[in-house]
């Protein structure tokens, strides 16, 4: 099901997913709306209402999307998997690279809680933690330093209760972390979870 403030529409294998789950869904302007399933099938909604697959580069990695973890900088799609993170290219529908640490930590140990992207910034919680590393969205194909997982910086330390890190938002310019999946919003009157 597919729903925004002015559509909702239910797509069934007649429309051209097939038998996948859908893990997100992301609306890239002037690209299209994309769909990832659940084991990494990249499909992009036709001008008639149906679904074309662009990519099962990640269906034989054995490895699952994170429900809700893509992220668009530029062209590129960010795609948390339970063991890794990868990076599509949506003009030239191909896999740019995949990494599997960042830092010291071990992406199949600590798996990727929450994505944001912020300018030419992604941050990127596991563990615990958040790291986060400049990107060149427009040439992201050729850094060379894409795959060093020393080329990220932690910004936040995990804490010692170990809770993990679900969404990320920004209050006043200033990173805030929450250990419950949503969006913050922040009125004169304190936050709002939505």
């Amino acid at each position: 099901r597919y729903r925004t403030n002015t559509a909702d529409d239910m797509y069934t294998t007649s429309n051209g997913l097939g038998d996948q789950l859908i893990s997100a869904v992301i609306v890239a302007e002037n690209l299209g709306i994309f769909a990832i399933s659940d084991n990494g099938v990249v499909s992009v909604m036709s001008a008639n209402g149906h679904w074309q697959i662009l990519s099962h580069s990640y269906a034989g990695s054995n490895t699952h999307v994170v429900p809700g973890l893509v992220q668009l900088g530029g062209t590129v799609m960010v795609i948390a998997f339970d063991d890794r993170l990868s990076f599509f290219n949506l003009k030239t529908s191909t896999s740019i690279m995949t990494i599997e640490r960042i830092m010291d930590s071990n992406l199949s140990v600590t798996p990727i809680t929450a994505l944001d992207i912020r300018g030419d910034s992604l941050y990127v919680a596991a563990g615990g933690s958040v790291f986060v590393r400049k990107m060149d969205w427009e040439k992201l194909e050729s850094d060379l330093q894409l795959s060093n997982p020393d080329s990220w910086k932690l910004v936040k330390k995990a804490s010692g209760s170990g809770e993990a890190i679900k969404s990320i938002a920004w209050k006043n310019g200033t990173l805030q972390t929450f250990s419950t999946e949503g969006t913050w919003l922040w009125d004169k009157e304190g936050e709002t979870h939505v």
